[in-house]
C-alpha cells in the first residue's frame, strides 16, 4: 500500500538523506561504513581493494533512501570483467549487513558472458533481472565506468552510464518495480581471484534522495488452516519479529510455536498445541503486530477447522449413459458422464478435502468452496471446457467411461479416509427399461434421507434427460415401507456367523451370543445388508445359539429394527429323510421361472451349500444335470422350508414370495412343463430325497398346470406316488413360494362355521345376512372367498388382510358384481398365514335360499 501513496506526498513531508564522499580528493571513509575495512586503502586518488588471495571484500553503509531517489558511482576496474571478477553494487539493502538470504536491489558490473551492467532485484527464493545495458558494453582491458541509477516518486527506475573519460549519461534502461518498499543500507563487494585481487578502485560516490516514513499498519491479506493444528498468515508488507504473546485463543486451545522467518517476513506460521476441534468457531485475537517501520495490526479472527462429515455431502444425480443425448441444445449441458453433489450441511464444503472412489479407482478434488444447498458436477478434466459457465463444474482425471451403465459403486471420503456417503446404483433404478438405454440421467428423490434403494431414484423427468445444477425433477421427501427382516443365517466358518438383511442397518450396540461366546470383532459389508460376526473360539458342533442385539439396529431412515433372537449352530451333515422337496413349479407362466422348494424337517441345521439337485434319468438308472445349489453356508433350520430359482423377479411377478426363506441360484435342473423326477442329494451324491411329478399330477378340473406349483401332502410317505402331491388352489395364487403350508397340520389351529347354516337374502328381515365366525390360535393375515359348488369363485369378501385371532365377517348373498347369487349349496374358504410362515385353510358350507 506504501507504494501508491508515495507518488501522492510532497516531499517536504519527507526526510532528504545524502550520503556523499570524494576519494579523488583524498576524501576519508566516514565513520559509517562497516565491513571488510582491512583489505581497502588509498591508492592513486582512489579508494582501491588491497588484498593478497583470491575471495570477496564488502564495503557496506546505512541509507534510508528509497524514493525521488539518485545513486552515482565512479570507479575504475584494471581488468576486463569476467564471471570470476565483477563489481556488485546493492542499494536499498533492508537489512545491514548484506546477506544473500536479504531483499535489496543491486548492480552487477561483469559476471556474466554478455560483458553488460545488469540490475537485478533480490529474494531469498531467487533474483529477478530487471534491466540491464547493452552487450559488450564493459568489454574493454580497463573499464573506467560512471554510473547513476534513478528511481523517481511514481516508482520508475532508469540506469544512466558512460565509460571512459566522463562526458554524459547514457540511458540503458527504464522499467517499473515496486516489490520492495524499505531500505536499511547500501553495499559495494567485489569478487576476484589472486591476480585482480588490487584492481578494484572508487573515485566518488553520492547517494541522495527520500527516507518516506511509512505510517501505514500492515494488512492480514489472507489466512488458511494447515490441517487442524497449524495457521498460515499472510500480511500486506514485512513484519518485525513478532512474539507468541501477541496472540491468544479461545475455547481452551493453547499456542505453541510461531515460525517467522526473515526471508519471508510477511507471512506468519503459528502452531496449535491441541488441535483445532472440528467444525467449531474459534476466535483469535492478535495484538500490536508490527511492521518494520513500527505500525502496529490488533484485530481478531474467527477460525474454523472444517472437517467434513458423514451425511453432510450427497450424491445427488448420475448420468451414467449420456447417449444419445435428449437435449439436442449445446448450451444446456455436454454429452458426458457426471455425477452431482449437493451440500445438504450448514457450512461450506472444501472441496479439496473430499476423495470420490468409482470402482477400485479414487480421485481428488481440486481446491473449491461448495457453498450450503448448492450443487457441483464432478466430470472427466477433458470436458469441464464444455459446460455452461451457469453450472458448477469441477473436472476431474477419471476415464470419461468410468460411470458403467449397468452399476458401479461410488463413494465420497474426508481427508481422514472417513467414508462421508457411498452407494451402488443399478441400472434397475431407472425403472423405465426405455429410459434405461441412455440419455437420462438417475436422479434422487431425498437428498436428505440415506435410503439409497429403488425407492429414492429414479430416472429424470426432466424434458433436457437430466438436471445438473439445480433442483432435481423428481425431488420429494422419501418414504420407504419396506419392514427390516433376516433374510438368511450363513456359518462360512465355525469362527463366523453372518446375518443377511433385506436393507442396510448399522449397530447401535454389539451384537451378543447365548450361550456365551466371546466376539473378537463385527464388519459390515454389502452396503451394510450383510453383518458378520467374528470369533474368538469356534462355534460347538450340536449346540444351539441365540443370537441377538438389545438396543437394536439402525437403518438409512434412522428407524431403530429390533430384531428376534436369531438361532444358530453348526450345520449337521444331512441325511435321508432328514429334509424333504416340498413345493415344484415346472411349468411357469410365460416370462416366469420354475423354483423348488425344500424343507428341513429336523433335527439341527442343514447347509445348502451340502445339498445338490439332480434329474433321475429311469432310462441309465441314474443321476443326471447335477446342480450345485450354493457356494455359500447358508443354514436352513429344523422345520423351516427354503425355495430355490434363478430369479427373484420372476416369481414375485406372479406369486407372494417369502423373501426370508428365498435363495437365489445360479441354475436348477432341466424341468421340461410336461413333468420330471427330481432327486435332493449331499454333496458326496448320497440320496436325501426322491420324488416323481407330471402334469397328471395336478387337481383334475384344472385346464391345466400352467403357473400352479404341486405342493407336498405328507412328508413321512412315498414322493414318488402322484396322490401325495396337490395342485396349489386358486386362493393361496396357485403357488405358495418360502411359505409353510400344511393343511393337515394346520386344522386343529383353526375353527371355522358359518352362522347360522342358511341364509334368505329375501329382504323381509329374517336370515337376510350370513355370519361367518374364525377362531385362530393367534393373529393372522387372512383371505376369504365364497364358492359355488362347482368351485367357482362368486365373492371375496378379504382379499388379505392382518387380523386379530378372532372375529366374523357378513355376506349378504350377492357375488362380486353384485348381483344376488343363485339359491344352492355354498363352500366358504378361510386361508391364513401366521408370523411364522405357517399356512393353513379351513372350509365351512351352508345353503342359500330365495
Amino acid at each position: 500500500m506504501m507504494r501508491y501513496l508515495w507518488a501522492l506526498l510532497p516531499l517536504s513531508l519527507c526526510g532528504q538523506n545524502l550520503i556523499y564522499q570524494d576519494f579523488s580528493a583524498g576524501q576519508a571513509l566516514d565513520s559509517l561504513w562497516q565491513g571488510d575495512l582491512q583489505n581497502f586503502e588509498f591508492r592513486d586518488s582512489a579508494l582501491a581493494l588491497n588484498d593478497s588471495v583470491a575471495g570477496q571484500s564488502t564495503l557496506y553503509h546505512s541509507s534510508e533512501v528509497m524514493t525521488a531517489a539518485r545513486w552515482d558511482f565512479h570507479g575504475r576496474l584494471d581488468f576486463n570483467p569476467s564471471s570470476s571478477n565483477y563489481l556488485k553494487i546493492q542499494v536499498m539493502l533492508n537489512q545491514v549487513p548484506p546477506d544473500s538470504s536479504l531483499f535489496s536491489y543491486y548492480l552487477k558490473l561483469g559476471g556474466n558472458s554478455q560483458d553488460q551492467i545488469q540490475f537485478y532485484r533480490q529474494e531469498p527464493d531467487g533474483d529477478q533481472l530487471l534491466a540491464a545495458s547493452a552487450a559488450d558494453f564493459l568489454d574493454l582491458n580497463t573499464v573506467q565506468y560512471h554510473i547513476s541509477l534513478r528511481r523517481n516518486a511514481d516508482l520508475l527506475w532508469e540506469l544512466y552510464a558512460d565509460t571512459g573519460e566522463f562526458e554524459q549519461w547514457y540511458l540503458q534502461a527504464s522499467f517499473i518495480d515496486s516489490i520492495h518498499t524499505y531500505s536499511q543500507g547500501i553495499s559495494l563487494t567485489c569478487h576476484y581471484t589472486k591476480t585482480r585481487s588490487t584492481k578494484f578502485y572508487f573515485d566518488s560516490l553520492r547517494i541522495e534522495g527520500v527516507a518516506y516514513p511509512d505510517s501505514i499498519a500492515p494488512e492480514l491479506l489472507s489466512w488458511s488452516l494447515m490441517g487442524d493444528s497449524t495457521l498460515h498468515l499472510n500480511f500486506s508488507e514485512k513484519l518485525a519479529p513478532p512474539q507468541l504473546s501477541a496472540f491468544e485463543i479461545s475455547s481452551g486451545i493453547q499456542l505453541d510455536a510461531l515460525d517467522w522467518q526473515a526471508e519471508n517476513p510477511q507471512d506468519l506460521m503459528l502452531h496449535f498445541k491441541d488441535p483445532l476441534p472440528p467444525n467449531q468457531p474459534i476466535l483469535l485475537r492478535m495484538e500490536n503486530l508490527s511492521d518494520l517501520f513500527g505500525n502496529h495490526y490488533s484485530d481478531s479472527l474467527n477460525l474454523l477447522y472444517r472437517q467434513v462429515l458423514a451425511g453432510e455431502l450427497r450424491i445427488n444425480e448420475i448420468m451414467a449413459d449420456p447417449s444419445p443425448k435428449v437435449d439436442l441444445n449445446p448450451n444446456s449441458f455436454p454429452e458426458v458422464e457426471f455425477i452431482e453433489l449437493i451440500n445438504v450441511s450448514q457450512l461450506a464444503i472444501p472441496m479439496d478435502q473430499v476423495e470420490l472412489h468409482i470402482g477400485g479407482r479414487s480421485y481428488s478434488c481440486p481446491p473449491f468452496w461448495l457453498q450450503p444447498d448448492s450443487f457441483l458436477v464432478l466430470s472427466a478434466a477433458n470436458t469441464a471446457v464444455y459446460w455452461p459457465a451457469q453450472i458448477p463444474v469441477l473436472g476431474l482425471n477419471w476415464s470419461s467411461s468410468a460411470l458403467t451403465n449397468d452399476g458401479n459403486r461410488i463413494a465420497l471420503y474426508n481427508s481422514d479416509a472417513i467414508e462421508i456417503e457411498s452407494l451402488h446404483y443399478s441400472s434397475d433404478w431407472y425403472q423405465d427399461a426405455l429410459k434405461a438405454e441412455g440419455g437420462w440421467s438417475l436422479e434422487r428423490k431425498d437428498a436428505f434421507s440415506d435410503c439409497h434403494t429403488i425407492w429414492n431414484w429414479q430416472a429424470s423427468k426432466d424434458p433436457s434427460g437430466a438436471s445438473p445444477g439445480r433442483r432435481n425433477s423428481i425431488a420429494d421427501v422419501y418414504h420407504d415401507s419396506l419392514k427390516a427382516e433376516a433374510l438368511a443365517l450363513k456359518i462360512p466358518s465355525p469362527f463366523e456367523i453372518q446375518i443377511d438383511f433385506n436393507r442396510s442397518l448399522h449397530e447401535l450396540s454389539p451384537w451378543q451370543i447365548e450361550p456365551p461366546i466371546l466376539i473378537d470383532s463385527l464388519a459390515l459389508s454389502g452396503e451394510a445388508k450383510s453383518h458378520h460376526i467374528y470369533l474368538y473360539q469356534a462355534l460347538d458342533e450340536g449346540l444351539l445359539y441365540r443370537v441377538f442385539c438389545e438396543e437394536g439396529l439402525v437403518d438409512c431412515r434412522n428407524q431403530i429394527y429390533q430384531p428376534d433372537s436369531l438361532k444358530v449352530g453348526l450345520a449337521l451333515k444331512p441325511q435321508p429323510g432328514q429334509v424333504r422337496i416340498s413345493e415344484v413349479l415346472f411349468n411357469p407362466y410365460p416370462n416366469g421361472k420354475d423354483f423348488v422348494e425344500i424343507r428341513n424337517i429336523g433335527p439341527g441345521f442343514l447347509d445348502l451349500a451340502d445339498l445338490r439337485l439332480a434329474v433321475w434319468n429311469p432310462e441309465l438308472q441314474e443321476v443326471v444335470d447335477v446342480k450345485v445349489l450354493s457356494q455359500e453356508h447358508r443354514l436352513i433350520a429344523a422345520d423351516s422350508c427354503l425355495v430355490m430359482a434363478t430369479e427373484a423377479e420372476a416369481l414375485q411377478a406372479f406369486y407372494q414370495v417369502r423373501e426370508t426363506n428365498f435363495q437365489v441360484v445360479a441354475e436348477l435342473p432341466s424341468m421340461p412343463d410336461e413333468g420330471l423326477e427330481l432327486v435332493l442329494m449331499r454333496s458326496d451324491l448320497e440320496i436325501l430325497d426322491h420324488i416323481l411329478l407330471s402334469e397328471e399330477s395336478h387337481a383334475p378340473y384344472l385346464s391345466s398346470g400352467e403357473g400352479v406349483s404341486l405342493y407336498r401332502l405328507d412328508f413321512q410317505q412315498n414322493a414318488l406316488r402322484s396322490d401325495q402331491w396337490q395342485s396349489s388352489p386358486a386362493t393361496l395364487g396357485y403357488a405358495t413360494p418360502g411359505w409353510y403350508f400344511d393343511s393337515k397340520r394346520n386344522l386343529s389351529k383353526v375353527q371355522w362355521q358359518a352362522h347360522p347354516d342358511y341364509l334368505s337374502p329375501n329382504g323381509d328381515g329374517y336370515h337376510d345376512y350370513l355370519e361367518l365366525h374364525y377362531n385362530l390360535a393367534q393373529d393372522a393375515w387372512i383371505q376369504i372367498h365364497i364358492y359355488d359348488r362347482q368351485g367357482n369363485l362368486q365373492k371375496e369378501l378379504i382379499a388379505g388382510d392382518q387380523a386379530s385371532a378372532t372375529g366374523f365377517v357378513v355376506w349378504q348373498g350377492e357375488d362380486d358384481r353384485g348381483q344376488l347369487c343363485a339359491a344352492g349349496v355354498y363352500l366358504a374358504f378361510l386361508e391364513y398365514r401366521f408370523a411364522d410362515g405357517e399356512m393353513g385353510r379351513a372350509r365351512c358350507s351352508f345353503v342359500l335360499s330365495h
